[in-house]
């Protein structure tokens, strides 16, 4: 199945690709899924001069494809600066390297054909086949590298029917104009390839909001050049980025209060506190803390939030409570009260710490423990117990 971006927020196809057959006419290569979720994966951006008279080229030139999609040093906000400051260094964009690239990880191609508005004559497969074509020309082994994007001619967001496209574990994306120069939708686009499927959310009164989670890049995207957002928990444990940093809490330890920092402030767990909670392998609590790299999250802003643990039917997290102190939350299964709650008991930190900290009680209601300071210290990975407000 596949979506199409629209203006107010981006739908990447959802479909699963571990290895796809490309045929040029000349060949055939097999290309392996898409970029890998840690450690290196080589890039390479393809800018596309088509054949029509007008709006036949992006409005971006090979050295500036290069500064949004590698970038690096104070100021910059690429894909490659800010996949390495989300995943704190343990994810890294690597452009491709030829002889025929005036600028590493960038090559520009004439595919000799028209786009015609890219009102769907030629197809995107079209498209990229001519693309390829034109690679396989100029020697470039391109189905050595781990992801390739296409770059075509900008359009307004009123007349595009999307502005990126990608698909699950898929080796390919494609971009219009200036989507390409927005961190955010790089982020989302790349995620897609890395494996991350979309970012929903829960809303009062039980209304689903597709892609919504303003959380996380999966979800609603920054439509900026230096976006400051990441993703959320649920996407750090599948990318294994925070294996370290998330407690895992049997239902067997309830009731207890945790202490927990926000991903932005992990510091290769310098802290010694966990940036997320487990609880019984069915929620997953952690601290949306807007500094740094997560500066710009639309939503929950240094708030407590919390997601399914299990992603839904279709992929996607589902994001179901923003909480400020004093708020709570309870767990709820398949419209099945559980008496599993969360509850923040306070946010912030005094002068003696770094990172800001959330103080979450987690308890059974049908214990009739619901109060912050009836609860004994917390069971942290540090040696000191948590203060109690």
């Amino acid at each position: 199945a596949s979506d199409q971006i629209s203006v107010v927020g981006i739908e990447i196809p959802e479909s699963s690709l571990d290895a796809l057959e490309i045929t040029t006419g000349r060949r055939r290569r097999r290309l392996q899924s898409g970029p890998s979720k840690s450690g290196e994966s080589t890039v390479l951006v393809v800018r596309i001069i088509a054949t029509d008279a007008t709006d036949n080229e992006p409005n971006y030139s090979v050295s500036q494809l290069y500064d949004y999609f590698y970038g690096n040093g104070a100021g910059v906000h690429s894909l490659m600066s800010q996949m390495d400051a989300c995943s704190s260094g343990q994810t890294t964009v690597v452009p491709a390297v030829h002889a025929s690239m005036s600028f590493p990880g960038v090559v520009e191609v004439e595919i000799g054909i028209p786009l015609n508005g890219f009102s769907g004559d030629p197809t995107i497969s079209d498209i990229r086949g001519a693309a390829i074509s034109k690679l396989v020309d100029a020697g470039i082994p391109y189905a050595d590298y781990d992801s390739i994007n296409f770059v075509i001619y900008n359009c307004s967001p009123t007349s595009c029917p999307f502005g990126g496209y990608a698909a699950v574990n898929g080796w390919y994306s494609l971009y219009r104009g200036s989507y390409a120069t927005m961190s955010s939708v790089m982020m989302h686009t790349y995620g897609h390839q890395m494996g991350l499927y979309g970012s929903d959310a829960q809303r009062s009164g039980g209304n689903f909001d597709s892609d919504g989670d303003g959380t996380c890049s999966m979800g609603k995207t920054l439509y900026e050049v230096d976006a400051h957002m990441c993703y959320n928990a649920v996407k750090h444990k599948d990318l294994g980025w925070f294996t370290s940093g998330d407690l895992l809490v049997p239902s067997a330890e309830l009731p207890a209060v945790y202490e927990i920092i926000g991903y932005a402030e992990w510091n290769s767990g310098a802290e010694g506190l966990p940036v997320s909670l487990t609880i019984d392998s069915k929620i997953l609590v952690s601290f949306n803390r807007a500094v740094g790299v997560n500066a710009e999250t639309v939503e929950g802003i240094d708030k407590v939030i919390v997601h399914d643990a299990e992603a839904q039917s279709n992929g996607n997290s589902l994001l179901v409570a923003v909480l400020d102190v004093g708020e709570e939350h309870e767990y709820i299964f398949e419209g099945t009260t559980t008496d599993i709650f969360v509850k923040v008991c306070k946010i912030g930190g005094d002068s003696s710490v770094i990172a800001m900290r959330a103080l979450v009680l987690v308890y059974d209601s049908s214990v009739g423990v619901s109060s912050c300071t009836s609860v004994m210290p917390s069971k942290l990975p540090s040696d000191q117990p948590s203060k109690l407000p």
